[in-house]
C-alpha cells in the first residue's frame, strides 16, 4: 500500500539531529558512488515555475522524485527499487533542514576545532536552519550575526539566544566583523 502523507504528518518525523545523521550518511554513500543525482530541471513560463529534482540511494534501494512550485511547496514520490513499488507520496517540508544540516556538517568539518566565534551572514530561513545544525554539532562561545537590515539582525539574535541558547550579537559592519 502506498502512503499518502500530509505536511503535518511528515514534519514531525525528523529533527535536526536526525537530519544531520542522514545527510552525513548520504554524503558517505555519495563518496562510495552509491548516490545518483540528476540535474534539476524547470518547467515554467513568465508566471509559474515547476522545479523537479530526482535522485537515488543505491545502498538503500530508494529512488525519489521531488517537484515543487513556489508557495505550493514540494512533494516527493518515493520508490523502493527492491520491491519495485511506490512507497509514499508525501509533502516535502525538509528543504531548509537539508540545507541547514549540510551547512552544519561543513562548519563542523572545516572550522578549526578550537574556534570559539562564528560569523553568520544573513538572517533568513536558511540561516535559522544552518545555525540550528551548527549548534547541534559545535558550541561557539559567541555568534556574530550580520544582515543588511538592523531589525532583522536584532530579531534573529533574540530568536537564536532563546531557541539555541547562544550568545548572539548583531553586527552592522560585516567587513570589520570578519
Amino acid at each position: 500500500m502506498t502512503l499518502l502523507l500530509k505536511r503535518k504528518e511528515v514534519s514531525d518525523l525528523l529533527d535536526m539531529h536526525q537530519a544531520i545523521r542522514l545527510t552525513e550518511a548520504v554524503f558517505l554513500e555519495q563518496a562510495q558512488e552509491e548516490v545518483q543525482a540528476w540535474a534539476p530541471f524547470v518547467i515554467g513560463h513568465e508566471d509559474y515555475e515547476l522545479r523537479v529534482n530526482a535522485g537515488s540511494l543505491s545502498g538503500l534501494r530508494l529512488v525519489g522524485l521531488r517537484a515543487g512550485m513556489g508557495k505550493a511547496g514540494s512533494h516527493l514520490l518515493l520508490y523502493s527499487t527492491r520491491e519495485d513499488r511506490l512507497l509514499a507520496i508525501m509533502a516535502y517540508p525538509f528543504s531548509y533542514m537539508r540545507v541547514g544540516a549540510t551547512v552544519g556538517l561543513a562548519v563542523d568539518r572545516l572550522a578549526n576545532t578550537d574556534a570559539r566565534s562564528l560569523v553568520l551572514v544573513g538572517t533568513g530561513r536558511i540561516a535559522t536552519a544552518s545555525l540550528e545544525a551548527i549548534a547541534c554539532l559545535r558550541k561557539f562561545a559567541r555568534v556574530r550575526v550580520y544582515s543588511r537590515n538592523d531589525e532583522s539582525r536584532r530579531n534573529f539574535c533574540s530568536m537564536a539566544s532563546r531557541r539555541f541558547g547562544l550568545e548572539a550579537e548583531p553586527v552592522g559592519d560585516l567587513e570589520h566583523t570578519v
